[in-house]
């Protein structure tokens, strides 16, 4: 499973993006780019990661129930 993205840089201005596992397994998306790209790329990668898969399965889920914490009670 995907936990994120992160954009390294490199001395000599080329970008890259990362993609890092639970495991901290990293994984390069997207190499030699520019700045303006790999920010771009970040964004892309993190809504997709983000979105559900299926957007039919997000209506079928139930509700998660609220919880509300007990309240305290003072005895004067």
């Amino acid at each position: 499973m995907i936990t994120g993205y992160y954009i390294r840089g490199s001395a000599e201005g080329a970008w890259a993006l990362v993609e890092q596992d639970e495991r901290y397994k990293e994984t390069v998306v997207g190499d030699g780019l520019s700045n303006k790209e790999a920010v771009a790329l970040y964004w892309k990668k993190m809504a997709e990661l983000s979105a559900p898969a299926d957007p039919a399965a997000g209506s079928d889920r139930p509700r998660r129930r609220q919880c509300v914490p007990p309240q305290l009670m003072l005895k004067l």
